[in-house]
């Protein structure tokens, strides 16, 4: 993603998702290709958003396949 394009980004948001944004590449680049009624969507959850992890919800569902926790498989019994 481009710089101009982050920044820009992080300008129309709330401060405590953009943060949120700036950890998770692929949420940022969902978010910057979503409808101007998606966003829309995405910061009224935000502007009710009660806690850092709720935040961290919101930004981890824009991208919901890349879950760390679904990529581990735990160890293999035989």
């Amino acid at each position: 993603m481009e710089t101009n394009n982050r920044d820009d980004i992080l300008r129309e948001v709330p401060m405590g998702f953009g943060f949120a944004l700036i950890k998770n590449e692929a949420a940022m680049r969902r978010y910057s290709e979503m409808s101007e009624s998606e966003k829309e969507e995405i910061l009224m959850k935000c502007k009710d958003a009660k806690s850092k992890k709720e935040m961290q919800k919101i930004v981890d569902e824009l991208v919901p396949d890349k879950n760390i926790n679904s990529l581990y498989e735990g160890p293999k019994t035989m």
